[in-house]
């Protein structure tokens, strides 16, 4: 259905409904202060992919929430697929450090084990790591960096961002660790799953990945293995569980064959908490 952007305004209007309010930027992360290592802007804002897993962005951002009086506050690290513009996988942790970076990456290569892409960052002291270099070199990653103080470079993933907190975080007092995290929780699960968005042809970005996969085997007999392994598939993605469902185990058992294209963490939510 088709839906004029002017009969949207005067309906939300009539309903007295209300958008969320974009807040100014607070400015971008600052490059280490001794870099062990810097990669060149590879990406070059070319933020449209042709396939799932050919460009992942990364960025860490901030929660905060109350205690009693006390501020509080924990780190939230994700990477997201350009083509679809799912979230592969994040953690939240309550400091910022390499781990929680690494860990992050190594989600995501558990999702996706034989991704060769574009690995775009900024230039925050975790991705300038001799570490995490020798972690994309290993999985045959090339690694991209934002310029210095260009948010604009990593701009759909400073946009995921806003996008979180403008529609579940501003405005809300949070005065527990454990509800911050299960908000976090819940908002990805939404935004993959349900989040419609225009630039996707008004899908959301799970729906998005699951078109592209049918149509790559549009052509394949529906009595193949294959065939049946991509029907286990769309079952699990709408219960939302494969490791319950009878024959879950076909699924697990051909995890390889389908990691290119198929998002694992269909089968069970790819996140750290800790």
């Amino acid at each position: 259905m088709d839906v004029n952007d002017k009969r949207v305004l005067r309906l939300c209007r009539k309903l007295n409904i209300k958008s969320t309010i974009k807040y100014a930027n607070n400015g971008c992360t600052r490059q280490s202060a001794n870099p062990q290592y810097i990669a060149k802007n590879i990406l070059n804002r070319e933020f449209i992919a042709g396939t799932p897993n050919k460009k992942w962005l990364t960025d860490v951002t901030e929660f905060h929430y109350y205690a009693g009086i006390e501020k509080h506050k924990i780190s939230m690290s994700a990477i997201l697929d350009l083509y679809d513009r799912r979230i592969v996988s994040y953690v939240i942790r309550d400091h910022n450090n390499n781990a929680l970076v690494f860990d992050t990456f190594d989600a995501a290569l558990e999702a996706s084990p034989n991704a060769h892409l574009i690995f775009h960052s900024d230039r925050g002291f975790q991705y300038t790591n001799r570490v995490f270099r020798a972690k994309l070199e290993a999985t045959g990653m090339t690694q991209s960096m934002s310029k210095v103080a260009k948010c604009i470079d990593n701009g759909p993933m400073e946009g995921l961002w806003g996008i979180i907190k403008r529609e579940w975080y501003y405005g809300k007092r949070f005065t527990s660790r454990e509800a911050i995290v299960e908000m976090i929780e819940n908002y990805i699960e939404y935004y993959n799953k349900q989040r419609l968005q225009r630039n996707l042809g008004v899908f959301a970005p799970i729906e998005k990945n699951t078109n592209y996969i049918y149509k790559q085997h549009k052509n394949c007999q529906w009595n193949s293995p294959l065939a049946k392994k991509l029907n286990i598939l769309s079952i699990v993605y709408l219960t939302g569980n494969g490791s319950s469902m009878p024959g879950s185990n076909i699924v697990n058992s051909h995890k390889s064959v389908i990691a290119d294209s198929v998002p694992y963490f269909l089968m069970g939510r790819i996140s750290v908490i800790s």
